[in-house]
């Protein structure tokens, strides 16, 4: 009998297992490069002082992402997490806790809000933009698993759908779809819990881009890289969108930048 779930029926290439194994220790050199980093990340653009909200992945919290918001308040954004502890997935209330805080952040700044989303979290970054297009300025995810379930991984997957239950099928075609503002993927070869192809975003439209990094998918918010390009994305002004072109040396670091109707086939 053919299956009527829409997310049994896709092909979803997973990480490597050797990856996953690699996680740790590739995180750890995240951390390192990211450090000796800080003095070339102190001449990234500086920020218009509008809000952004940074949203961990699975089982992470605010704390995790603490540096990277210090990074981006020192750049001139009032930047925050999103106040709701550790993410156990997408429970009764969440996205509509989210969806307070962020009305909350752009009434207070007085103008639209940067969603970035690591991992689930990017998820999350997609819907409150799909629901509150107004109150969006652009969407960032980070080692998100856009054309997949959430729940990457043997281990990650049964925790997972322990805590919320199979993941919603509709939910999964809406969240395919690009948000209606600047939206940006990023992701890595070697990430070691989402398969890099399902970070990528399909068919979007002329203002979004997949941008690849090298690291490690736990390491996305610790990453030098990310930070920079962080930077340079947020640093835009409103409604001057430009495709990401790092220049010189640089390139070396950005694998891959591919904007405008991006897939998966076309990023190999």
């Amino acid at each position: 009998m053919p299956s009527n779930n829409i997310l049994a029926e896709e092909k979803r290439p997973t990480a490597h297992p050797l990856l996953a194994l690699l996680e740790l220790p590739s995180a750890v050199i995240d951390i390192i490069a990211l450090n000796a980093a800080r003095p070339i990340l102190r001449r990234a653009p500086k920020g218009d002082k509008h809000a952004v909200m940074v949203i961990p992945g699975f089982l992470g919290s605010d704390a995790y992402n603490k540096t990277l918001c210090k990074f981006l308040a020192r750049l001139g954004y009032d930047s925050s997490g999103w106040t709701l502890g550790r993410n156990l997935g997408p429970q009764n209330g969440v996205i509509e806790a989210l969806e307070a805080r962020l009305l909350a952040q752009y009434t207070a700044s007085g103008g639209k809000v940067s969603l970035i989303g690591h991992s689930l979290g990017g998820l999350y970054a997609r819907v409150l933009a799909q629901r509150n297009p107004h109150l969006v300025r652009q969407v960032i995810s980070l080692g998100s698993p856009i054309s997949e379930s959430p729940d990457s991984g043997k281990a990650v997957a049964k925790l997972f759908t322990l805590l919320n239950g199979p993941p919603d099928p509709v939910l999964r075609a809406t969240l395919k779809i690009a948000p209606p503002m600047p939206t940006t993927a990023v992701y890595s070869h070697s990430d070691g819990i989402v398969h890099w192809r399902n970070a990528l975003q399909h068919n979007g439209h002329a203002q979004c881009q997949n941008i690849a990094v090298y690291g490690s998918h736990s390491g996305l918010t610790v990453n030098a890289t990310v930070w920079w390009l962080l930077a340079d994305r947020l640093a835009q002004a409103e409604g001057q969108w430009r495709a990401f072109e790092p220049s010189g040396s640089a390139r070396r670091l950005y694998p891959t930048c591919q904007n405008q109707a991006a897939t998966a086939e076309a990023a190999t």
